[in-house]
C-alpha cells in the first residue's frame, strides 16, 4: 500500500514539474531598435489592452516623427500633419509595423507553442523568432534579414501555461 501511494505521488511529482508558467507580458510599451539590410532605426512602440499597435520613428532624423497605428487590419500613418489610412495588407512585407502586428497576432494565437530554452522563451513564426525573456517581456522578434528589439517595457501581465 505504501509502495503503491509513494509511487502515486512520484507520478504527479513527475508531471506536475512539466508544466510551467510564466507571465506573458504582451501589452506593453517599449523602445525598439530596427535593423535589417534596408533599414537601420529606433522607435517607441506600444500595444494596449486592445491588441492594437502603434510605432513612432525616433530616428534616422530623415524619418524621425513618422508614426503608425495599427486598429484591426487598417494603418493609419501620420507625419507632418499628413494622414494617411491604409490596409496592412497593401504594405511590403518587410515593413517594421507589419512584421510586429503579424508575429504579435499569431503569438496570442498559439501561446501553447512557446518553448523553454533556460535563459528566454522562444517561438518560431513562419521565419521569424520570437523570444520572450524570463520575466515575460518580448525581447525580440528576428529572422536571418530583419531584427526587432524591445527594450525598457512596461507591461500589464496575462497568466499562460506552458508545458
Amino acid at each position: 500500500m505504501k509502495k503503491g501511494l509513494f509511487f502515486l505521488f512520484a507520478i504527479i511529482f513527475l508531471f506536475s514539474g512539466c508544466k510551467k508558467e510564466i507571465t506573458v507580458n504582451n501589452y506593453f510599451s517599449a523602445k525598439v531598435f530596427i535593423s535589417n539590410s534596408d533599414f537601420s532605426g529606433k522607435g517607441d512602440f506600444c500595444r494596449n489592452s486592445d491588441g492594437d499597435i502603434s510605432l513612432k520613428i525616433t530616428s534616422p532624423e530623415n524619418l524621425k516623427g513618422y508614426t503608425y497605428k495599427v486598429k484591426n487590419n487598417s494603418v493609419k500613418m501620420t507625419f507632418q500633419g499628413l494622414n494617411c489610412t491604409y490596409d496592412i495588407s497593401k504594405f511590403n512585407n518587410k515593413a517594421p509595423i507589419k512584421i510586429m502586428k503579424n508575429v504579435l497576432d499569431e503569438f496570442d494565437n498559439s501561446k501553447s507553442l512557446l518553448q523553454d530554452k533556460g535563459e528566454f522563451y522562444q517561438m518560431k513564426i513562419d521565419d521569424y523568432v520570437l523570444k520572450v525573456n524570463n520575466n515575460g517581456f518580448v525581447d525580440s522578434i528576428s529572422n536571418s534579414d530583419i531584427h526587432i528589439t524591445f527594450v525598457s517595457g512596461k507591461a500589464i501581465p496575462q497568466k499562460v501555461s506552458n508545458s
